[in-house]
């Protein structure tokens, strides 16, 4: 059961200024995608993007094409920093998503395009890629 306290990473598709898709981060599911000889972790995470675009692609795909994605992460009524990730930023450049608004962690909002957007892996991918058993 979720409590006010905790944070809440959310995202949504913006067209023509109608929202399109909404989404949420949460675990989708598990599976091993990090295990040596003393520790295997069985984690799978939706990102909060990938939630809402996967709505959008389910009812209509060409919504995407030149969208703008919120991304936005909050605790209480502070905004914490919901940058997109590298994957999450490949995927909607890919989709043809234009633009991204994000909180940035100081309680303010950042408007860029994707093709600027500074991202980095998650940390969930970091820990995928160092050891992968198939």
């Amino acid at each position: 059961m979720k409590t006010d306290n905790e944070n809440r990473h959310v995202a949504c598709v913006v067209k023509g200024g109608k929202v399109v898709g909404i989404g949420r981060a949460s675990l989708a599911g598990t599976s091993i995608v990090y295990c040596n000889k003393a520790t295997c972790r069985h984690v799978v995470s939706r990102h909060a993007e990938m939630d809402a675009i996967m709505q959008v692609i389910r009812n209509d795909r060409r919504k995407l094409r030149g969208s703008t994605v919120w991304s936005l992460c909050m605790h209480g009524a502070v905004g914490l920093l919901a940058k997109p990730c590298l994957s999450c930023k490949e995927r909607m450049a890919a989709l043809g998503v234009r633009w991204c608004i994000y909180s940035s962690g100081e309680s303010t909002v950042i408007r860029c395009r994707i093709s600027q957007l500074d991202s980095s892996y998650s940390n969930g991918t970091k820990i995928s890629m160092q050891d992968r058993v198939f």
